[in-house]
């Protein structure tokens, strides 16, 4: 790979993009004038964020459903599989399973498999362990690890602040932010917990797919994607003006994204690991963590989900190095049992689905059919 670097406009506009990946050219010149205390023009703006698309430093951009605030609950295994063969088959049958979120292969001390995550409507749990019961039965998995229900999660975002433009190294000292004295004053915590779903109808269930596909999308783009998915999903067409696409992705984005970011490319900037740590520990250390997280977040992104016996820490990009340095400082609080997950780059997400939510009831569905029709074929 041949050198790159980021000129100042581009990592301010990189940084920017950061603070709020669906800010506007005119919303980003401002920003950065405000804290450079220096004008901008709106063409060196636009020509920076160009440039960052056209060096692949910005891959894309994505929005993500907080399912708590549609009324899922998500849930999240390691299946061990039997084979490389029984591996591929398996991934067959969760790309056509209706409340698949999320699949990648991973492997758990000498186990290989797969990490799996449902997004599932209440009450339905017992569809997942029947599931759970025929892939047993049927040889496709021989031991599952379940990682429970989520309820609370604080979370912390890449921080490029601590990156240096010229070379794209991480500047970042674990130790100081061990100590206190490294800080990161311009990542965002996030606490979610449980929210009372609100009422959805069709044209935000559409709007929901097309957003968490690319959020910047201009509204003429938007309503054009709406029409060509669900003609494709459902072979009708759903008509809305350009004012009720407005209106509606505006809603949307205030009460059912979770988050949004900016994709930027992990190998340039070496984050390089994906990984689980799965911990049995006091809760005065969980404690210890969770308080220095929310007062000072690490520059990387992260899910920390505290449980009865401990925490999962869900490491979704991050340097080799500071994983091992934050390993072994998670060794030196002395859990009681540390079991990791390594991701490796075979995975698939599965986009919002609007066919799962029966609009004549106003809920999702919930019957045995929705849940195992479509895979009957590989049971």
């Amino acid at each position: 790979m041949k050198h790159l670097y980021l000129d100042k406009n581009e990592y301010e506009v990189l940084l920017a993009l950061q603070r709020d990946p669906l800010a506007s050219i005119s919303d980003i010149r401002e920003d950065i004038s405000k804290r450079d205390s220096k004008e901008r023009s709106f063409y060196s703006v636009k020509k920076a964020f160009t440039s960052l698309l056209e060096k692949g430093i910005i891959k894309n951009f994505a929005a993500s459903i907080n399912p708590s605030k549609i009324g899922l609950e998500k849930r999240s295994y390691f299946f061990n599989t039997s084979s490389f063969k029984k591996t591929q088959e398996l991934e067959k049958i969760l790309d056509c399973h209706n409340y698949s979120r999320y699949r990648c292969r991973a492997i758990t001390g000498s186990k290989t498999g797969l990490y799996v995550e449902f997004e599932i409507p209440p009450g339905t749990e017992g569809y997942i362990e029947e599931l759970i019961e025929i892939l047993t039965k049927k040889q496709y998995i021989f031991n599952v690890l379940e990682l429970g229900k989520e309820e609370s999660v604080i979370q912390t975002n890449i921080n490029l602040k601590f990156i240096d433009p010229s070379s794209l190294q991480w500047t970042f000292n674990f130790d100081e932010w061990i100590n206190g004295n490294e800080k990161n004053d311009g990542n965002t915590i996030k606490i979610t917990s449980k929210i009372e779903k609100k009422k959805i109808n069709e044209t935000d269930l559409w709007l929901m797919r097309i957003l968490t596909i690319n959020p910047r999308q201009k509204n003429k783009d938007l309503l054009q994607k709406l029409q060509e998915e669900k003609k494709k999903l459902t072979g009708t067409e759903l008509r809305k003006d350009l004012t009720t696409i407005s209106r509606r992705k505006n809603y949307i984005l205030e009460n059912y994204i979770g988050d949004t970011q900016v994709l930027i490319d992990t190998e340039i900037f070496s984050l390089d690991v994906r990984m689980i740590f799965n911990v049995i520990m006091k809760k005065k250390y969980v404690e210890e963590i969770k308080k220095k997280l929310i007062n000072n977040p690490l520059p990387f992104r992260t899910n920390f989900v505290e449980t009865k016996k401990g925490f999962r820490w869900y490491i979704y990009r991050s340097p080799t190095s500071y994983v091992n340095q934050l390993t072994n400082w998670i060794w030196s609080m002395d859990p009681e049992c540390m079991r990791t997950i390594h991701w490796l780059p075979f995975g698939r997400l599965y986009w919002f689905y609007p066919l799962n939510y029966d609009l004549e009831i106003s809920d999702w569905k919930k019957s045995r059919e929705h849940f195992f029709d479509p895979i009957q074929k590989f049971l």
